[in-house]
């Protein structure tokens, strides 16, 4: 029996015992707990988004169920990839001139110029691909071992982010030219550092059909994936927007060097993420299952 099935005659059992008002409060919790418990385990060993198109009438899965894990899972991994707390330490050193008016338009352009870029290879690229005759696959390979280089690579020769001077923060800033301003806002904050090829290789992954297509409309119409993944963006940078906004503060209670050791440990996980890129886009590629 379905493990919802076994939880539904489980509750109704429970409700029939619960008349005895002395046991009316420690069921409750029980049946709560047990109901919770009994709800995870059924996300994570009953189901995955990786899995074959599954029988939607069997009650083991809802589409909402699998786009919510799809979607967490989208915005996690993206969060890992992007890394805009390591980012905060980059933001304040190229805009340690700047006054506070500069900064507030730097940071809107950034994010907006970010969300655009990724958006548009969220929407497109299915397109691109199909223009170019590259299977997904490939973008799964290419772009893990991209992202698997570009963590290598920061963690043994990465730019140490510029030293933030904290009494500096406290005085007005002298103000930096608007075409300077202009200019760091597109490069390097958004383009490479928040909307790198990194962020862009990641997107054109997510966009894919969850659960192997199973809530497809047809073999050519499905958009859950990509309504997923551009949700994931735009909460994403809401956050790296929230961070950017108060990394004056941030930056004073942890430093330039916390911040670039998380960000050698923010490395790890973006190359483990790449990996993982690498093995689905092999195993799709020559159909092996790991």
């Amino acid at each position: 029996m379905p493990a919802l099935l076994q939880l539904n005659s489980w509750r109704a059992r429970s409700r029939r015992s619960a008349a005895d008002p002395r046991s009316a409060n420690l069921g409750s919790a029980l049946r709560k707990s047990v109901f919770w418990l009994t709800w995870l385990y059924h996300l994570k060993y009953e189901k995955s988004v990786n899995a074959a198109p599954l029988d939607r009438e069997c009650g083991k899965i809802s589409l909402f169920e699998d786009f919510t894990l799809y979607l967490a899972q989208a915005i996690l991994i993206l969060f890992v990839v992007v890394s805009p707390l390591v980012g905060m330490a980059f933001y304040q050193g190229h805009t340690h001139d700047a006054t506070e008016e500069q900064k507030r338009r730097i940071l809107r352009r950034a994010i907006l110029v970010s969300v655009l870029v990724l958006w548009f290879f969220t929407f497109l690229g299915d397109v691109i691909l199909f223009l170019l005759q590259i299977n997904v696959n490939y973008i799964r390979i290419t772009g893990g071992v991209y992202i698997l280089v570009y963590a290598v690579k920061d963690v043994l020769f990465g730019e140490e982010p510029k030293e933030v001077d904290l009494g500096a923060l406290k005085q007005p800033p002298p103000g930096i030219p608007k075409s300077v301003a202009e200019r760091i806002a597109i490069v390097p904050l958004s383009i490479p550092l928040l909307a790198g090829p990194g962020a862009i290789a990641t997107v054109m992954i997510l966009n894919q059909p969850i659960a192997s297509g199973a809530y497809c409309l047809s073999q050519g119409i499905c958009v859950y994936g990509i309504i997923a993944t551009a949700i994931a963006v735009g909460v994403v940078f809401l956050l790296t927007f929230v961070l950017f906004s108060l990394s004056n503060k941030l930056v004073r209670m942890f430093n330039s060097s916390l911040l670039y050791t998380l960000g050698k440990v923010m490395d790890i996980l973006v190359g483990a993420i790449a990996i993982s890129f690498i093995v689905q886009g092999i195993g799709g590629t020559f159909h092996l299952i790991f």
